[in-house]
């Protein structure tokens, strides 16, 4: 018999606008929260971005080989300018059916979730693993790690 941590797993894309969609036992909300994300990094929108993440969010990942820990205002400087992606990023086109963005996992657990996702920015498909609280009503994300496809 699965755990409940495991029975809340969900496996979701996202549709429309170039996002697919097949949502099982996801709390719709964070549905949103996910494409105002993709939004507003695709779109260079700091706006966008500072209401969908808690304001003392950090980033992490790896950038053209160094371990980097971001600041979400420095993140946000990043996509508001001239984005590019790491040297040793590999270049894709763009995916035949359209979709640049899904949901390959998500885990909730009361007021927190964590969300699996695969996103194509700059041609560079990343994963990002956003670990997102419920409070004062709304989902944030609080934490974003982030690794791309490498040459």
């Amino acid at each position: 018999m699965p755990s409940p941590l495991a029975t809340s797993l969900a496996l979701i894309s996202l549709a429309g606008a170039g996002i697919a969609a097949d949502a099982r036992e996801i709390d719709p909300e964070l549905e949103v929260v996910v494409k105002r994300y993709f939004r507003g990094m695709v779109d260079g929108d700091g706006a966008t971005i500072r209401a969908v993440f808690h304001p003392d969010a950090q980033l992490f990942g790896v950038f053209g080989g160094e371990p980097v820990a971001i600041p979400l205002e420095a993140w946000i400087e990043r996509i508001e300018g001239d984005p590019q992606p790491a040297p040793d990023a590999r270049i894709s086109p763009a995916p035949e059916d359209g979709v640049e963005w899904r949901i390959v996992g998500a885990e909730v657990a009361g007021d927190i979730a964590r969300l699996a996702v695969r996103d194509r920015f700059l041609g560079v498909w990343y994963t990002d693993y956003l670990t997102l609280l419920h409070s004062d009503g709304t989902w944030r994300i609080v934490n974003k790690t982030f690794t791309y496809d490498k040459r």
